[in-house]
């Protein structure tokens, strides 16, 4: 995998060269190193968003425990985010979803994972990153994940006709609100288990 990765990221070097006017280096001088470290990130994400499709199979086989494993499908795509930005998670996510979409017969199965834990990453990513205030940080995070909620709740109710008595929506959307404050707690945990235990691992 690392192989043709290599030559992948160098054809495409070759033509941005190229479009720029620069003389294109001879195969293995002057870029090597780069091309390598852009190599072992490919392969890094590959390996990743498999194990995120893996999990997000998981959610359809296993009767219980679908929360988790949906998170856990999300956090891998959380460590695609850290080593090489939220580009690299996006187009994770992306292939993720369409792989899932293929491989799981149930779609309705996939559809958590596409239409909130796996770009939340990189939302989440955004956030923390670029707000310096923490609680404008959490104001953010807690409208988008309502807009996720009412954009999932309608399409829900237009594909499955879905019907719930007034009341019994707004407290499932209390209960939705609540689960999100946890998960964001629990997310931020396995991210810092990932910092300290894993990344240090991982060299690049």
């Amino acid at each position: 995998m690392n192989v043709w990765a290599a030559i992948y990221v160098r054809a495409v070097n070759y033509e941005e060269d190229k479009a720029a006017g620069q003389r294109p280096p001879f195969w293995g001088i002057g870029r090597g190193k780069e091309y390598a470290l852009k190599a072992k990130k490919l392969a890094f994400c590959a390996v990743v968003s498999a194990l995120s499709v893996l999990f997000l199979y998981l959610s359809y086989v296993i009767p219980t425990g679908k929360a988790a494993l949906y998170t856990v499908s999300s956090v891998f795509l959380a460590a695609v985010v850290m080593e090489t930005g939220a580009r690299g998670g996006l187009l994770s996510y992306a292939c993720v979803s369409i792989l899932g979409l293929l491989l799981i017969p149930d779609k309705t199965f996939v559809l958590p994972f596409v239409l909130f834990f796996g770009y939340y990453p990189v939302v989440k990513q955004v956030c923390e990153s670029r707000i310096k205030n923490r609680v404008l940080e959490y104001v953010v995070k807690f409208l988008w994940g309502n807009l996720a909620f009412w954009a999932v709740w309608f399409l829900a109710r237009s594909l499955f006709s879905l019907v719930l008595e007034n009341w019994s929506l707004w407290l499932f959307y209390l209960a939705v609100n609540v689960f999100f404050l946890i998960y964001d707690y629990a997310f931020s945990l396995l991210i810092h288990w990932y910092q300290t235990r894993i990344r240090s691992r991982i060299r690049f």
